[in-house]
């Protein structure tokens, strides 16, 4: 299969829609769509988009959709230089509290004006929290995502722990790691470094019952200040300094090598990406062996963070149309599966789909998948304030890192935090 990645740099990419190829003797008029995708690390996942790309090309002669794969740790910063040069992508992936913020800077055409009303309807009202602005939709919800809760099944027994009762609150969980932790194997693991540690941090205070920010009277306001913050940082700090059931080595930790130390057996419980069930599913050795459940609760109910990530025609494309009508294909075009392309994206990638019917599909009934299926009604994005994503890069995620280090007691975090982010969101 011809493959469709392309890695372009971003001084070298050139933005272009329409062009003239020489083949041979004949010259063909190609209009071409760059489509700006965050991810690229999973072979199922780049199978299905190159599958869908040549699809709508054999329906479409002279259109060639170019895939440009970027990681996560750049996605942010790599579309922030684009526009800034004139040569953003005619269809870009971003996660929501990034779309807020280019939303509110008018860096979208309403998608609402080329995407039919059939296809809108078709989503869950919640994927369009982020780019609703003006009486327009400015933007489409792509693969959605629960960060939850993995525990090992064959290491609760062999704690003494029963297998089918995972640890349902706060006070359970660190029962359960005790229990569990033994020599060079934790408890509980949680990615925690580079640009991973607020996906992880942000349900603790969720589950204190903080909210991070408020808005009020048409500005945010941070509420770091509040009891419940230094609730969680505590609980958090006490996971590793007074517990020992979280190592501090997972600052250096990503989602990945998380993964990696549970299917080792050095972590007993752990929170991640609901992805990488898809992944441990691969490894027959461990068939049984673990589980998936409801992540644990906290003094302030439950919460997960979970959202899907959104698709955006810029308005730096010089053909919207065209790009519309490949939204269009890969959300309506049935596959030989019976699903759609963008279910099968969904399926394969381990994601969620952000349909009215996606949890009908036999996938989302599978026992692992249900615990993220079901926490969907209580999922929660970053917070969508101006300022915030500036707020966890420069100044969040290394204070979590320096509190799970031990390097920053809870008071000096949560006053840091409070401080900081009214700095940023314009207090």
């Amino acid at each position: 299969m011809k493959s469709r990645k392309a890695l372009i740099h971003i001084l070298s990419m050139l933005i272009v829609t329409s062009g003239v190829f020489a083949s041979g003797e004949q010259e063909e008029e190609v209009a071409r769509i760059y489509f700006q995708h965050i991810g690229g690390t999973m072979p199922a996942q780049e199978a299905v988009l190159e599958r869908m790309v040549e699809d709508f090309e054999a329906e479409n002669p002279g259109v060639e959709v170019v895939i440009v794969n970027v990681g996560w740790g750049e996605a942010y910063s790599q579309f922030q230089s684009q526009v800034a040069v004139g040569q953003a992508p005619d269809i870009v992936m971003l996660a929501p509290q990034w779309s807020a913020e280019y939303t509110a800077l008018g860096a979208f055409v309403p998608i609402d004006e080329y995407i039919s009303e059939d296809v809108l309807d078709m989503f869950l009202p919640s994927g369009f929290d982020s780019v609703r602005s003006d009486g327009h939709v400015y933007g489409l919800p792509w693969d959605g995502s629960i960060w939850g809760f993995f525990y090992r099944k064959d290491l609760f027994e062999e704690a003494g722990l029963n297998p089918d009762a995972p640890p349902t609150n706060w006070d359970e969980l660190v029962e359960y790691g005790r229990a569990v932790t033994s020599g060079d194997r934790y408890g509980l693991a949680f990615p925690a470094a580079g640009w991973e540690p607020d996906d992880y941090f942000l349900p603790f205070l969720w589950q204190a019952g903080n909210d991070v920010v408020a808005e009020q009277g048409g500005s945010w306001e941070s509420q770091f200040d509040e009891a419940s913050a230094r609730v969680a940082s505590e609980y958090v700090y006490d996971l590793v300094h007074e517990h020992g059931i979280v190592p501090e080595r997972v600052t250096g930790m990503d989602w990945e090598a998380t993964m990696n130390s549970f299917i080792a057996g050095d972590t007993a419980m752990m929170f991640n990406g609901m992805w990488v069930a898809n992944i441990l599913k691969d490894h027959e050795d461990l068939s049984g062996a673990w589980i998936t459940a409801k992540s644990p609760v906290g003094p302030g109910g439950g919460a997960v963070m979970g959202y899907p990530n959104v698709l955006h025609i810029t308005q730096q494309s010089e053909n919207p149309g065209l790009a519309a009508e490949f939204l269009e294909f890969v959300f309506t075009q049935a596959t030989d599966s019976g699903l759609t392309y963008y279910e099968l994206y969904c399926v394969e990638t381990g994601a969620l789909g952000w349909t009215q019917g996606f949890s009908e599909i036999e996938s989302a009934a599978d026992p692992i998948m249900k615990a993220f299926v079901d926490q969907v009604p209580y999922s929660r994005s970053r917070p969508l304030a101006s300022g915030y994503e500036q707020f966890r890069l420069l100044y969040f995620n290394p204070g979590i890192q320096l509190l799970i280090t031990g390097d920053m007691q809870p008071d000096e975090f949560v006053n840091t935090m409070h401080e900081r982010l009214n700095q940023l969101i314009g207090n």
